[in-house]
């Protein structure tokens, strides 16, 4: 890998002295920048996701994010419970977006399930009493309200590091503009 940034750093006459390079926290790419006389910088983007990964697979975290995805899946599921959800939230007057369920391999996708829940709970708590969805639901979940208050402490604290991710990328950078 070193050779490489070598390479290419000759081939576009780019003196080492000032070449910055950035990668990866991967201990390959760090020694393969080491090796070399560049300048190393880590990527901000690639930080944010393995705190925001750390973060997420803390026991409690992860069992708070377990309930809330398992109330998603079963509003996705059961038609009569998604149905009696719209009508909840036209009541309350709340906008009419559908649940989001997280995606294992984007950090993101678990704050914007967890965020949408928020923004629902009042119409999804509604919905989960309604006598309709509990004749037919066998196995429906609910939160505590000690799950909500940490569900909305956790969201409070992972915005600034979504707001900073979908900030770096709408950012543009060099390498969009080299030949």
């Amino acid at each position: 890998m070193n050779e490489l940034f070598q390479d290419v750093s000759k081939e576009w006459h780019l003196p080492t002295s000032d070449l910055v390079i950035v990668t990866d926290n991967a201990a390959n790419m760090t020694a393969a920048v080491q090796l070399g006389s560049f300048t190393h910088v880590k990527c901000f983007a690639h930080t944010i996701n393995l705190a925001a990964q750390r973060a997420l697979k803390l026991p409690s975290v992860s069992r708070l994010l377990a309930r809330i995805r398992r109330i998603s899946v079963f509003f996705h599921r059961s038609h009569i419970a998604s149905r009696v959800l719209q009508q909840k939230q036209k009541l309350l007057d709340l906008p009419p977006h559908k649940l989001k369920t997280d995606v294992s391999t984007r950090w993101n996708s678990a704050f914007d399930m967890m965020d949408r829940f928020l923004e629902q709970q009042p119409a999804v708590c509604a919905a989960l009493l309604s006598s309709e969805v509990r004749k037919g639901g066998t196995d429906i979940c609910t939160l505590k309200e000690v799950d909500v208050t940490n569900a909305e402490e956790m969201a409070m604290a992972l915005k600034p590091l979504k707001e900073a991710t979908v900030g770096n990328c709408r950012v543009r950078i060099a390498h969009q503009h080299c030949p």
